[in-house]
Order: C-alpha cells, then sequence, then structure tokens
C-alpha cells in the first residue's frame, strides 16, 4: 500500500477527491489487491520468510519500487506485480489494448528494475544474479506473450517458490542491507492539496469516520474492529502529516483536524505520552515533529496495521 493510497483513503472519507482523484484511489486499490494476494502466496510457501516486500531504492539518480524481492542462495528474484483489468495484445514486442491504443511495455520495466538492482547491490560488493518475473494476478488476458516472457500467473509462483533453495544465513544479511540502504523518503510522491477536509478520527483499518468511544477503547461502526484511543489518536496524527505534508505540527491544527471529540488538555496528555515513548518529539510548548519521515512512519506504523 503506497502513501498515495493511504492519503486518498483518508480523504476520501473527508470529502474532498475530485473525478481524478478517485480514478488514482481505484487504480491504486487495484494494484495494491494484487500485491496483498502476491505477499500471501509467499508468506505461505516461503513460510513468512526469505522475502522482503514494498522497497524503494536509488542508483546514480535512478529510482526503482520494488513490490516483491525473494532472496536466495545463488540469486535475488523481483517481482512485479500486475492486476490489470483489460486485455492485451503483443504485437512485435509492443503492447496494445485490444482496442489497438499502444500502452507501456511492462518487460521492459522488469529488465530496467533488474539492471538497476544489479548495479545497486554491485555497488554494495554483493554479487548476486538478479532475475525477475511479473506476476499477473488478474482474470484479463494477454494474447501473443512468447514461452521465454517473464510473466507467469499466481499458481506458477507457488510452484516456483516451493523450487527456491533459500538461505537462513544470507537473507538476514541482505535483508538488513536493503533496510538500511533504502530510500526514507519517496521522490514519486507528490503533495495533493487537502481541501477542506471534515474533522473526525479515520478508522485505522477501513478510514471510516465512524469511530465511537471515550474511555480507553474505540470502536468502528462500519468494520466493527476496535482500537485503543491512543492507538487512534496517533494513527490520525500520522495521516494528519502525511495529507498536508508536514513533518511538524502544533497541537491547534492537530485539535482541528479531531474535532471536537477531546479537548486540547486531553490531546496533550496522550501526546506526553508518546514524547516519553520516544514516539514523537518535542519542538516547544505546542510544536511537534514526527521521529522519522513521513514515508518511513508509513510504512513502519500504518502498513503495519494493515
Amino acid at each position: 500500500m503506497t502513501r498515495t493510497m493511504i492519503n486518498l483513503e483518508v480523504m476520501s472519507k473527508r470529502g474532498v477527491l475530485d473525478d481524478d482523484d478517485r480514478k488514482l484511489l481505484d487504480k491504486e486499490r487495484n494494484g495494491w489487491n494484487g500485491e496483498r494476494l502476491v505477499g500471501e502466496v509467499l508468506q505461505k510457501v516461503l513460510d513468512g520468510r526469505w522475502f522482503t516486500s514494498n522497497i524503494l531504492l536509488e542508483h546514480d539518480q535512478n529510482y526503482i519500487q520494488l513490490d516483491h524481492v525473494i532472496i536466495t542462495r545463488q540469486r535475488v528474484i523481483i517481482l512485479e506485480v500486475k492486476n490489470h483489468r483489460h486485455d492485451y495484445e503483443v504485437r512485435s514486442g509492443k503492447w496494445y489494448f485490444q482496442n489497438g491504443r499502444e500502452v507501456s511495455n511492462p518487460l521492459n520495466q522488469l529488465e530496467r528494475a533488474k539492471s538497476i538492482l544489479a548495479h545497486w547491490l554491485q555497488r554494495r560488493k554483493i554479487y548476486l544474479q538478479v532475475h525477475g518475473y511479473i506476476v499477473w494476478t488478474g482474470d484479463s488476458h494477454i494474447f501473443g506473450l512468447q514461452p521465454d516472457d517473464a510473466i507467469i500467473k499466481m499458481t506458477k509462483l507457488a510452484r516456483i517458490a516451493n523450487e527456491l533453495q533459500v538461505s537462513d544465513e544470507l537473507f538476514p544479511q541482505l535483508h538488513e542491507v536493503f533496510l538500511t540502504d533504502q530510500l526514507k523518503t519517496n521522490p514519486f510522491y507528490h503533495h495533493r492539496a487537502a481541501g477542506q477536509l471534515k474533522n473526525g478520527f479515520n478508522c485505522p483499518s477501513c478510514y471510516c469516520l465512524s469511530l465511537n468511544g471515550r474511555k480507553q477503547q474505540m470502536k468502528c461502526i462500519d468494520c466493527r474492529t476496535t482500537f485503543s484511543i491512543s492507538e487512534v489518536i496517533y494513527t490520525n496524527m500520522i495521516y494528519y502529516c502525511s495529507v498536508h505534508n508536514v513533518h511538524e505540527f502544533s497541537i491547534r491544527c492537530l485539535a482541528e483536524f479531531f474535532g471536537d471529540y477531546f479537548t486540547v488538555r486531553t490531546l496533550q496528555l496522550y501526546i506526553r505520552s508518546y514524547i516519553e515513548a520516544q514516539r514523537l518529539i518535542k519542538i516547544n510548548r505546542t510544536t511537534y515533529r514526527l521521529p522519522e519521515t513521513i514515508d518511513t512512519m508509513i510504512k513502519e506504523h500504518l502498513l503495519s496495521n494493515n
């Protein structure tokens, strides 16, 4: 799930999406569903190990975002997920919609990602072969594919993953390299003007503004999930920063984003607990900032809850 998708989900429930935003949200949801399906297969077949997901890398000002990466004894395998609804036809290496309009060739995207990743690893003195597949998760069809085209369906992905020779020794080392050296800020993210937002608390699970409860817990009326109030406030604090593209915020602006559900004094009590737990940094009496970049907070905190 990308930061763009999370922002659009939050904003859609706060009533500020135009037609272009709605189309983009539909595209983001479709892509995320495909990545999630592939992740579930890898979790099952590889026992939740030997692969990492959603990695953003840079090499000589060339950027790649990798959906999934499997690490074996001899090679690294990139999995680029495509969950398209349209049928395609391939003619002489070019891809077309059924109406004849030419579209970009995903195999070229895969080759570019393999090349950049290979150079990225070599710069860190890691010499492994880099292979890759496009995993086609949707029900659409591709007419005219060649037998050696690196496009596979989910059933073949499971067979390939079962046959891999994974390494308990290599994976932790390379996984740590990915986590340490990946980009902390996404250059593909473009700030989207938030407009006039409805106030309230977005559910950390379904994003709806339908949370009830005031003591220690809040329950979403829509998805029926229960959360601690502390986690709801902290999650929506990250939503605020991400949607407005800010790293610092005042408690007054946060209170306006939340509405009158809690008093400023109550918010201050929770903020104090986040500071004590090193989940938030105090700048002055009324201003605070996140301990990491917005993209890192999204990945480490929000995605762990989805």
